[in-house]
Formats: C-alpha cells, structure tokens, sequence
C-alpha cells in the first residue's frame, strides 16, 4: 500500500497494469453509505469484483492508502543489495512469499503496507495467519 493520494507509482513497481484511472473502492463505499440505492450498492459490488479478480491474479495488486486501486499484475525483483538481504532470510514458499518478503524490505517512504496472500500452508515468521484458502499475513509500518 503506498501512502495517502499517491497516484504515481515508485519505479520499482512499474513491471504490471498501471491503471490510467484508479478504481477509487472507498468512494463507491462512501456513495453506498450516503445514498443507500441499489445503483449504489451495484456499483460497489462491480468494483469490489473487479478487486477481487486483481489480487487472484498473478503479481501485486497496488492500493493507496485513501482506497484507491493503482495498478495489478505488478512483479518485483530484488536489486543487488536487496538480493544480498533476501538471501540472508530463510524464505519458505514461492514466488508470492519471496516478493512479500521483499516488498518487507521496502518498507518506508512510500510505501506503508504489504499484504500476503498464498495458497501456501504454513506461518511466516509469527504475521501470517491461516485464512480460509491459505496464508495471509500483513506487515505494515507508520
């Protein structure tokens, strides 16, 4: 998750679906609470949906903080110094848990919160929990 209204996503996370608009999932929500319609609630469901089919894909889906969706299918790879740390970790699992890992260590300026999802069954170092289908863990940062 970056942080607040950022809409431009950091470099390092340019490998995906950059969405020209972001699906803005807090507004439709605020929308439902203040007029309560079925055109309302059709039109969060539509995009709860479409969030849905976002994070079930391959790669990362990228929120801000203010509910916003940026971007899907977002692959990260390590740089040299990031390698170097990774390798350090004893990362059990794929490909999901290695990029939750290094968006971990990305951690900071911009970006303020990762979330883990994985068909995987087992704990990451004591933040993932068991969820229905898998693994899910959050690690985020003020």
């Amino acid at each position: 998750m970056l942080r607040g209204e950022i809409r431009e996503l950091p470099i390092e996370l340019h490998d995906g679906v950059r969405l020209d608009e972001p699906v803005d999932l807090l507004a439709a929500f605020h929308e439902l609470q203040g007029q309560g319609s079925a055109a309302t609630l059709s039109r969060l469901l539509a995009r709860q949906t479409l969030f849905r089919g976002m994070i079930q894909s391959d790669g990362i889906t990228i929120l801000n903080s203010s509910g916003k969706i940026l971007a899907f299918r977002v692959f990260v790879k390590p740089n040299e110094d990031e390698q170097g740390k990774m390798n350090q970790l004893n990362i059990r699992g794929g490909a999901r848990s290695r990029a939750f890992e290094l968006m971990k260590l990305r951690l900071g300026n911009s970006l303020s919160c990762v979330f883990f999802r994985s068909q995987d069954d087992y704990d990451n170092g004591g933040i993932a929990t068991q969820a229905l289908n898998g693994t899910c863990g959050a690690f985020c940062r003020s």
